[in-house]
């Protein structure tokens, strides 16, 4: 499979028309792997990773709104052995810890967070993404009800005025 993908790439290298290469797929089956690999052929190369510049954008717009980030930034791992789970940021509003899960697509379970709101009292959660602001009810595997905000990028500096107005 692997010399299949290299060898179908070093064609795209090799046309002459080339244009931009994008390579999606399933997470986790060795895209990241492959292009490296393949980026050795070329003198130089420019490798974006699209979830981690969302992350870096929603940071950058926490800091600058302050949220308490600009002294000290929060984040989510579960700590229980053999588990992965994570959630991005976590900040402090109305004395609660809400967290805040940052997408750059649109085909995202979510499971961290699910994880983590089964562990706290309140049910408010937020998801970072590039579509349209929205609401969700949305319920956990062990059955919690909680309250999902869809905020697009551009909303994440006014982040603390959305819940205001929305969440109340």
């Amino acid at each position: 499979m692997e010399r299949t993908a290299i060898e179908r790439l070093r064609g795209w290298k090799n046309s002459a028309d080339r244009k931009t290469l994008i390579i999606r797929g399933a997470r986790q089956v060795g895209k990241t792997t492959l292009v490296n690999q393949f980026s050795k052929e070329f003198d130089c190369y420019l490798y974006l990773n699209k979830g981690r510049i969302a992350e870096h954008i929603t940071a950058q717009e926490l800091i600058a709104n302050d949220f308490e980030f600009s002294s000290r930034r929060f984040f989510w791992v579960r700590d229980k052995e053999n588990s992965s789970a994570e959630v991005d940021f976590v900040f402090r509003w109305k004395n609660m810890m809400i967290p805040v899960e940052v997408k750059s697509g649109n085909n995202s379970k979510l499971k961290s967070l699910h994880i983590f709101m089964d562990g706290v009292s309140h049910d408010i959660a937020v998801r970072v993404w590039p579509e349209p602001f929205s609401v969700d009810k949305v319920k956990t595997q062990n059955g919690k009800e909680f309250r999902l905000v869809n905020l697009p990028f551009y909303y994440v500096g006014i982040l603390e005025k959305v819940l205001d107005n929305f969440i109340g």
